[in-house]
């Protein structure tokens, strides 16, 4: 059906006092009596039953409900068939032809009295026993002039605003074709009262509604409806056409929560400007939700209120996109709007009472919504969380809250905002009780469950105000979409956000809502502080109803019925395995076992005489002596290498000429040749073996007769050749623990910077909240800073090569840490110099750039050729160690209170250690005693020539790789600033779900560098490797576009795979590659000249990526395929080379032998 819509017109109400409440009636009546009078006449069942004996069943198999929606979610339905009508009146007749099956229609039967009088039932909530107050249908067959009495008789609450002036609504398709009125009040005598007829189960009665209605039309087709309807099916046109604007959906994004128990989606919506992944973290949330009782449609009218100026192009609204993030469920309870429901779902039970512990099975969506509020919660801080209500019993607008008794302002600051925003709200109506009773509503639960203490349930009157300029009249959509958007001015004034004033006065349609710049939060604070009566609490119950819900409920034996759930079957018991003796024996005291029956056990016997086990037993048989076993010599089979001074090496590579010559020690060394030997041996340690003579001359006569005297003499057989292990192989010789200081020290470097940096990451939103910089300025200290780093890399390995290393890296490391304390200082003193800042940013990115290019010259330095990509592969990863240490750091300190000025100086006082360490500990290269670096000779006697800046860059290989560098950092750079961007605003994932894919990226790095720097050591060259790990990139970015709200588990799969590919060779170009392409004379600059390039490349990326999101994210997945296909690209020719090289190679050798 479609929806009714039209010019609505603010209607006052019935001019009546307020009326009492019901007096209680005896109920005298059965229901099933009424139904069947003889006088009157059935001529309308909404579900007719075949015997005829049931009235207003709506029990509804939930079996059966989710095995069927189980096969429809996603599937289309095909529009419904024609309903035939249920009566058909003769020609000439006035009866009236009744219709509700159609979408939130409820009426269950009609029962005709009189041409001018019917009888109407209300169906009641699915599975449930009433709940019955929203009613909906429609009247055809209608004469002009006839005034017909509907009497509606089995309503549940005891009072309602149709006693105090509400009027019913009314449609009329023929008066909206002529004066385009839509809905609109009217019915005359309209009253309320207790009926006596007895309620099932109950010695309570129901009431009826009765009320007048004079037709306008013949032939007429008049809709009546207890609120202005709004459908499931007129939320899903209003956010579709909200996604095919090509304007909003830019900030407006729509994503699936769950199914419903019904099979029916159930979208939460995202709304929020774009920004970068920094800029969101720091803005706030709101949560809106709505519907959670379906007949409450005033809910879902404030809802499209609320959407509708979020996603407008006013003042307002733009600043709300950019400070906050909104997560929105129009629609809580799908189930029951469609299927005329005033309360429940399908379940049979009210959606508002089940938060504190929801069912997965039996209220899905409670289930989701309450995850993912809680995993909002967690990731940034809450400005608001509201549930949008109706109420049938009071007027206006109101809220309901939590109280906190230390601080009962905190509470009631946003409401008392709104009653001075919006001319419909009621602050004296509010009430911030929290009563025992509703402690599984969304108001209490989620408050002690997040803690947050701005957690609302705001309520709309079904009728109108009695105050202000509003007075007796009854509230229209425009009333309440109003209200939607007064909520969203108030969060404004909440945030105490300044909205700029336009040159030219805007008009106020309304005339009544104050100008935002006249209410101030802390005068509203104060306020409440002055006056002890707006602290106080109205003490009116927080309920829209005074009848106890589980009155309405099913039998537990109709709902055990009924239920998706089958009891849990009792397991097996387990058959207890009989006690054996030797079990018995070992653990006797262990063994619960009655005393006789332990008397009756044979007593425990000793293993080796058998003998009874007593107290003071002596065994006359000693316990036999097992054979000593000995270790195997574990290098027996290992070939040893020796440099010219006899110290020992770790292979031959690093060996000086004539090491493996044999060499002859003075005789104090207890050292013999080792150039007879076939297999080689240590010739620190003789070797010892025990043989059948016991004399075997190893080099020192009389050593092994006497090794091991009393073996010797107790075995008189031949023994096997057991070898003593050489404990002193397990010590590290001192070129391997020079190795080990060098990657250790290297390794602490990036490890200090990141983490330094990392905390100023954590800590923009203090410094913003105090210095008030704006997001925008954030973002140009960080391009400052990055961009002095990248081209500082260029002069930073200039210096490294020309001055020791060992004094340029700590150098710019204190300098670093200088200036930091600078940013600290500044900060703390509350110094907001934009000038200031930007110059030291700018000169930390510069002195930071010494780090990178002398750590990895050198290592480079210090670890051969041979083992360099899997050494700089494990040592690559300090960045991503980096960024752990100064996140968990600063998260740990700052949930404690700590300010980041105490987190910096932490931060600080560890780049500053391990600079000083770097000094003192550090060599540029290893010396001729302890290890020798493979060089060519040629290359030692130009060691002093410096190729300098140009030189460097004509070096084979450095300019294809730097161009690739660039291309890769800005790729890989892309992914790891954007991605959580594009999983929360594109797929909508947040929380631990967001998160651990996030995570998952650089774990995926991780692996990628030490598998990279696995295989390139096992090529002739590494471009080899690198080369298919970029290709195989280009598939999986275009993966990445098949991604959506409902298969975003790819994305666990996908991003891993991603940081494997284009981490893993972003880490080994920049380390090990750098090392490879350079010589001696330009280990430094060579390693500058690369980071620098891919400083640049991801500068540009950052740049470009902002630009291109904006047409959407396909463009940006287009241009990360484009840059690795360039990345490639450059290596390509070299690869071919290699290729070729290393296949002739081959041929060659296959061709000689």
């Amino acid at each position: 059906m479609q929806r009714l819509e039209g010019t609505e017109v603010s209607q006052s109400q019935n001019l009546v006092p307020n009326a009492p409440k019901s007096k209680f009636v005896t109920p005298s009546v059965t229901f099933i009596s009424v139904c069947e009078d003889k006088k009157s006449t059935i001529v309308y069942r909404r579900d007719p039953d075949p015997k005829g004996s049931i009235y207003n069943s709506s029990i509804l198999d939930l079996k059966k409900v989710l095995k069927c929606s189980e096969r429809s979610r996603g599937v289309a339905i095909n529009e419904a068939q024609q309903i035939e009508p249920s009566y058909v009146p003769s020609p000439g007749e006035q009866t009236l032809v009744f219709e509700s099956r159609f979408e939130s229609g409820n009426l269950s039967m009609a029962i005709k009295v009189s041409d001018h009088e019917y009888n109407l039932v209300l169906q009641n909530d699915v599975n449930s026993m009433g709940h019955t107050q929203w009613f909906y249908f429609k009247v055809d067959n209608t004469t002009k002039g006839l005034n017909v009495k509907f009497n509606m008789i089995n309503l549940g609450k005891p009072d309602s605003l149709f006693n105090h002036g509400m009027k019913v609504l009314v449609y009329s398709e023929t008066e909206n074709k002529l004066n385009s009125t839509g809905w609109f009040r009217g019915g005359e005598d309209i009253s309320y009262f207790a009926n006596g007829i007895r309620k099932p189960n109950s010695n309570k009665t129901y009431y009826t509604l009765s009320f007048k209605y004079m037709f306008g039309h013949s032939g007429d087709s008049v809709f009546f409806a207890y609120s202005f309807p709004y459908t499931y099916s007129d939320l899903m046109t209003d956010l579709s056409s909200l996604e095919k604007d090509p304007v909003k959906s830019q900030f407006f994004n729509r994503r699936l929560l769950c199914y419903s128990l019904g099979g029916n989606r159930c979208d939460y919506l995202t709304v929020t400007s774009s920004a970068s992944p920094d800029v969101m973290k720091k803005r706030k949330g709101v949560v809106i939700s709505a519907r959670a009782h379906p007949g409450e449609s005033v809910g879902s009218w404030m809802m499209k209120g609320v959407i509708d100026f979020l996603t407008s192009n006013s003042r307002e609204a733009c600043l709300l996109r950019e400070n906050f993030i909104f997560k929105i469920i129009p629609m809580i309870n799908p189930d029951g709007v469609i299927n005329g429901n005033y309360r429940c779902s399908l379940a049979g039970c009210d959606l508002n009472r089940r938060w504190k512990n929801p069912s997965k099975t039996l209220h899905p969506i409670i289930h989701s919504a309450k995850r993912m509020i809680k995993s909002f919660c967690k990731e940034r801080e809450v400005e608001l969380i509201c549930d949008l209500h109706g109420h049938s019993r009071r007027k206006n607008v109101f809220m309901y809250g939590c109280n906190i008794p230390d601080k009962p302002e905190l509470t009631r600051t946003f409401p008392y905002i709104l009653s001075k925003v919006s001319p419909f709200f009621a602050y004296n109506y509010c009430a911030f009780r929290m009563q025992k009773s509703k402690e599984s509503t969304l108001r209490i639960s989620l408050f002690k469950d997040t803690k947050i203490p701005f957690v609302y349930t705001l309520e709309a009157s079904f009728c109108g105000p009695n105050f202000g300029a509003y007075e007796g009249l009854h509230h229209t959509t425009q009333d309440l979409q109003s209200i939607g958007k007064h909520i969203c001015l108030s969060l404004l004034v909440n945030a105490e956000i300044e909205v700029p004033q336009s040159p030219e006065p805007q008009p106020n349609p309304e005339g009544h809502v104050p100008i935002l710049t006249n209410i101030k939060k802390n005068e509203i604070v104060n306020e409440l502080l002055n006056n002890k009566e707006l602290l106080e609490d109205n003490g009116e119950d927080s309920s829209g109803s005074d009848s106890d819900p589980s009155e309405d409920n099913l039998e537990p034996e109709v709902f055990s019925e009924i239920l998706p759930i089958s009891p849990k079957k009792k397991s097996p018991e387990k058959k207890k395995r009989p006690i054996t003796t030797k079990k018995r024996n070992k653990s006797i005291r262990s063994i619960n076992i009655p005393l006789k029956k332990r008397e009756e056990l044979p007593p425990p016997k000793c293993t080796n005489c058998n003998e009874v086990l007593a107290p003071n037993h002596v065994c006359p048989k000693p316990k036999p002596r097992t054979r000593p076993t000995m270790r195997r010599n574990l290098y027996s089979t290992s070939q040893a290498y020796y440099n010219a001074a006899g110290k020992k090496v770790r292979d031959q590579a690093t060996q000086t000429p004539n090491s493996t010559q044999m060499r002859t020690a003075s005789p104090d060394s207890k050292t013999r040749s080792v150039s007879q030997r076939t297999t080689p041996k240590d010739p620190r340690r003789p070797e010892r073996s025990f043989q059948s003579n016991y004399s075997r001359n190893l080099g020192n006569s009389g050593e092994a007769s006497t090794a091991f005297p009393n073996i010797a003499k107790k075995y008189h057989h031949p023994l096997p050749s057991w070898k003593l292990p050489d404990f002193k192989k397990f010590k590290m010789d001192k070129s391997a623990k020079s190795q080990v200081v060098i990657f250790v020290l290297s390794f602490m470097c990036t490890v200090a910077r990141h983490s330094a940096m990392e905390g100023w990451y954590m800590a923009k939103p203090e410094v913003d909240g105090k210095l008030d910089f704006s997001p925008s300025f954030l973002g140009l200290l960080d391009s400052a800073f990055l961009l002095c780093y990248a081209t500082g890399n260029y002069g930073s390995g200039i210096l490294a090569d020309k001055y020791s290393i060992r004094y340029v890296v700590p150098t710019g490391m204190l300098l670093s840490a200088f200036l930091y304390l600078g940013v600290i200082f500044c900060s703390f003193a509350s110094l907001g110099s934009k000038t200031l800042f930007l110059v030291l940013f700018a000169l930390m990115g510069l002195c930071q750039s010494t780090i990178w290019p002398g750590t990895v010259a050198i290592m480079g330095n210090w670890f051969s050729k041979e083992k360099r990509g899997r050494v700089m592969g494990f040592w690559s990863t300090n960045a991503a160690a980096g960024n752990i240490v100064g996140s968990q750091l600063s998260a740990i300190f700052f949930s404690f209170g700590v300010r980041w000025e105490v987190v910096g100086l932490i931060l600080v006082t560890q780049l500053a250690i391990v600079g000083l360490l770097f000094l003192w500990m550090a060599r540029d290269r290893p010396s001729n005693e302890i290890l020798t670096v493979e060089s060519n000779s040629d290359e030692e006697t130009k060691a002093e020539e410096q190729l300098g800046f140009t030189g460097s860059w004509q070096l084979p290989g450095v300019r294809p790789y730097a161009f690739s560098f660039g291309c890769v950092k800005m790729l890989n750079y892309g992914v790891m600033m954007w991605l959580p961007y594009f999983l929360v605003v594109k797929i909508g994932l947040e929380g631990e779900v967001e998160g651990s894919i996030t995570s998952s990226y650089d774990v995926g790095g991780i692996l990628g560098a030490i598998l990279a720097g696995y295989l390139s050591d096992k090529v002739p060259q590494r471009c080899i490797v690198l080369v298919p790990m970029l290709v195989l990139s280009i598939p999986v970015l275009f993966l990445f576009r098949l991604g959506n709200e409902e298969t975003y588990y790819i994305f666990f799969v996908l991003v891993p795979t991603l940081g494997v590919l284009v981490n893993g060779s972003s880490a080994i170009i920049s380390s090990a590659v750098a090392n490879d392409l350079a010589d001696a004379r330009a280990m430094s600059t060579v390693a500058g000249i690369i980071d620098g390039s891919g400083g640049i490349g991801a500068s540009l990326g950052q740049l470009i990526i902002g630009a291109l999101q904006e047409y959407g994210w396909n463009s940006v997945f287009y241009f990360m395929m484009v840059i690795a296909f360039f990345s490639v690209s450059a290596l390509s020719p070299m690869t071919l080379r290699a290729f070729i090289t290393s296949r002739s190679y081959h041929v060659e050798l296959k061709h000689l032998s």
